[in-house]
């Protein structure tokens, strides 16, 4: 039993590099927004949740995505994820979050034969993204399930713009689905944030209850001073301090940008 626990362990440890080879790098993400971070924290070796980045004609294309499942299965759905967006925007060079979350959605449903079997595969994913064109100064925003905060420079008011209530994936036959472009007018200093719900469903604190969105919120507006750098790592340590000696519950994924 060791022995397979032990032979298990390092194929699973290998798939992380794998998995972690197709995410973008950080440094590649700063190189276009320098106030950012990304608070990627998975519940076990491998992920569920995953975010992608890609600049297409000047427009940069970001998602914060929560695949079911988490573990194994998660990592499996999130390579999935990962290459149907190369599909639609590196390779298609479709940049509008709705056109590409309608088009993924069609993907994820054929590559896993949602609509020919009984016994299919329902498995599908949450996520929000965003498209953001500096010259015009303009957000695009579509979500399955996942909302997008935006903090306005000098607020202390986050604005929250809702997704639409239905998954990537997931579908029932001839099913078809569409999704909503929010435009955003954005300045100079304003900021985003996209995550999972990883976060915010953590359980712990003196009551062992979840921490909940509005706590998340609070901790957005009230950290909006620190660098983005600063901003993660009061993240990092609220976490650890409201879960305690508690299990992690999911994959968590929280993306900060400064426009």
């Amino acid at each position: 039993i060791e022995e397979l626990y032990t032979d298990v362990s390092a194929s699973i440890r290998y798939a992380k590099r794998l998995q972690d080879s197709i995410l973008p790098p950080e440094k590649f993400i700063k190189k276009y927004f320098p106030s950012s971070f990304v608070f990627f924290k998975p519940k076990d070796i491998v992920s569920g949740d995953f975010y992608w980045f890609s600049e297409v004609e000047g427009v940069n294309i970001i998602t914060a995505a929560d695949c079911t499942g988490h573990g194994v299965p998660g990592a499996f759905m999130s390579m999935l994820g990962v290459n149907q967006f190369n599909s639609i925007v590196k390779q298609g060079g479709e940049w509008r979050p709705n056109i590409v979350l309608q088009q993924l959605h069609d993907k994820v449903v054929s590559v896993l034969n949602q609509n020919k079997d009984k016994d299919q595969v329902n498995d599908g994913m949450d996520l929000s993204l965003v498209a953001i064109n500096e010259k015009e100064g303009k957000i695009y925003y579509a979500g399955a399930n996942n909302p997008l905060l935006v903090l306005r420079k000098d607020s202390l008011e986050l604005e929250v713009y809702k997704a639409d209530k239905q998954p990537i994936g997931g579908a029932t036959e001839g099913e078809s689905r569409s999704f909503t472009m929010n435009e955003i007018d954005f300045i100079s200093g304003d900021q985003i944030f996209l995550f999972s719900d990883g976060y915010p469903d953590q359980f712990g604190g003196p009551k062992n209850k979840k921490f909940m969105m509005k706590r998340f919120k609070k901790i957005l507006v009230e950290t909006n001073h620190l660098s983005k750098p600063e901003q993660m790592k009061y993240l990092d340590s609220t976490l650890k301090e409201w879960k305690g000696a508690e299990e992690q519950v999911d994959d968590i994924l929280v993306i900060g940008i400064t426009l």
